[in-house]
């Protein structure tokens, strides 16, 4: 998943804001962050990344 690695409740840290703390859920099928609401699918955190 693109170097992150999510702790044992799914969640990383959000590489589209400053973030310290992870707060954002990452699984196979979706991403959601509860700091600055990025949410869509696999193919989206791709394109965003990119």
């Amino acid at each position: 998943m693109y170097g992150m690695k999510p702790d044992r409740h799914g969640m990383v840290c959000c590489p589209f804001h400053s973030d310290s703390d992870p707060s954002m859920k990452l699984n196979d099928t979706y991403y959601y962050c509860f700091g600055c609401g990025a949410n869509g699918d696999a193919i989206d955190l791709t394109a965003k990344l990119f």
